[in-house]
């Protein structure tokens, strides 16, 4: 399908169980297998559950830098410390709050604030 101003796009309708209508799935790759669509779906209610968790905790919602630089720059520095906390978690067992507590003590002890 063609949609004006967005351009090719395939749309695969998925029927849940105990569902009565389709749930419609878009994507702007046109040539993606519905197979992969629907697996990529299915990943998005943890990947916005992760990045609302990593905001709340890093407290960096409503930060509102004054360029776009900074944006940027920001926002690839959040993602750098996430993803080490992640790693963090995985490698001790711990979840994302105890990484950053952990993490916090030692700045701390350090006397980086």
């Amino acid at each position: 399908m063609n949609i004006p101003d967005v351009g090719r796009v395939k749309i695969v309708a998925v029927l849940m169980e105990n569902q009565k209508k389709p749930k419609y799935l878009v994507s702007t790759n046109h040539k993606k297998k519905a197979e992969n669509i629907i697996s990529e779906y299915m990943k998005r209610p943890k990947i916005e559950e992760k990045h609302r968790r990593d905001k709340s905790i890093l407290e960096i919602e409503g930060n509102y830098l004054t360029s776009e630089k900074s944006n940027i720059g920001f926002v690839r520095f959040m993602a750098i410390v996430s993803n080490c906390i992640e790693y963090l978690r995985y490698k001790y067992g711990l979840s994302f709050y105890e990484v950053v507590k952990e993490c916090s003590k030692e700045l701390i002890k350090k006397g980086i604030s």
